[in-house]
């Protein structure tokens, strides 16, 4: 899917368990990720969303058991203006969030299991 300049909308299967390191990099596009159903979504590689320009919003499905945020995830997601962690988060990776000029808002789950934040980087 990698810099594929046409996809604005992604709607993901509720079987999937991972997305990979750069698998949507660079889709310039892409202005809003979901997740239908009950997602099984473990784990998200580095770079997975980086260069996303477009993306203003990422819902992870509430059942989501992704542990890490790893480096560079949403780098460069310069639209990106609100997202809300899931409950198991323990770990944002270095620059997750790096050049993410428009986000003014992570938000907590209110029972948040997070233990590390790197290096956040907004701008």
């Amino acid at each position: 899917i990698a810099t594929s300049a046409s996809i604005e909308e992604m709607s993901l299967p509720d079987s999937l368990r991972a997305i990979d390191t750069y698998s949507f990099y660079d889709c310039a596009s892409l202005k809003s990720v979901t997740f239908t159903g009950n997602s099984q979504l473990q784990e998200i590689g580095p770079s997975a969303f980086e260069d996303c320009r477009s993306m203003v919003n990422f819902t992870f499905p509430g059942n989501a058991t992704v542990k890490v945020l790893p480096e560079n995830v949403f780098k460069n997601c310069q639209s990106l203006e609100s997202f809300t962690l899931p409950i198991y988060i323990a770990e944002i990776g270095d620059e997750a969030f790096k050049a993410c000029r428009s986000l003014i808002n992570i938000q907590f789950a209110s029972v948040s299991r997070i233990l590390c934040i790197m290096k956040i980087k907004a701008l």
